[in-house]
């Protein structure tokens, strides 16, 4: 501590700014505390959707992509670099739900059937009920992203029908980023599309599956999305 302009102190002072020394000091540990309980969430987040990933053996750096592609978007949306980051740390968990997802289903290798179908669609319930009692702020967004993630503009997604700004915008945004590298990447019931027909899909869904603008604004910038997917590939 350094203080200018001071001929004198006398014991008091001395004992008074030793209190404040001690009063900064402590501060700036719980500081560092909190930041530490911040990052071991946001690595257990990751880690718990990387566990999710693996079971379905396909899309090693799935969550990690979409952890990028969420944030670039949320900034680009005119989202606070706060809620960017939020986003960030809480979009690895859209699928935990999957977690309870039998393997018959989740690792068919082809078309589910409509029983089946109905079983998947359960996964976005089944996350939301996993996260929804924290009262953290990344488990609070992520279990809203989980629940939401399958919604669609038009009203036409599950499980509860939401549209436009009934989806919270985080959802949105997931949305657009879990299409893009779906088609993207190899999947057990598909091959990797070429980025002109994944674009060329992805414009289908203007105002259906997608927000227009937040769509709009990713193809618009989509060099930043591709770098993202070219730094993240699968091994």
């Amino acid at each position: 501590l350094y203080m200018d302009g001071i001929d004198k102190i006398d014991d008091l002072d001395k004992k008074l700014i030793d209190i404040f020394a001690i009063n900064v000091g402590v501060a700036f540990e719980n500081l560092l505390l909190s930041q530490e309980v911040e990052d071991t969430q946001s690595e257990l987040i990751l880690r718990l959707g990387d566990v999710v990933e693996s079971r379905s053996k396909e899309a090693a750096n799935h969550v990690k992509r979409m952890a990028e592609y969420c944030s670039q978007l949320a900034l680009l949306a005119g989202l606070p670099e706060y809620e960017a980051d939020l986003l960030r740390r809480a979009s690895p968990m859209h699928d935990i739900g999957k977690i309870a997802i039998p393997d018959a289903v989740l690792l068919k290798p082809g078309k589910l059937d409509d029983e089946e179908w109905q079983v998947m669609r359960q996964h976005p319930t089944i996350g939301h009920q996993i996260l929804a009692n924290s009262e953290r702020p990344i488990l609070k967004a992520a279990s809203v992203i989980a629940l939401q993630h399958h919604e669609k503009y038009d009203g036409s997604g599950y499980p509860a029908n939401l549209k436009q700004d009934e989806i919270h915008i985080f959802a949105r945004i997931v949305a657009i980023a879990d299409v893009f590298d779906a088609l993207s990447h190899a999947r057990c019931y598909k091959t990797a599309w070429p980025l002109e027909e994944v674009l060329a899909e992805m414009r289908k869904g203007a105002a259906k599956h997608f927000d227009p603008h937040l769509l709009q604004l990713f193809i618009d910038n989509v060099d930043i999305f591709v770098k993202v997917k070219d730094n993240w590939k699968d091994n």
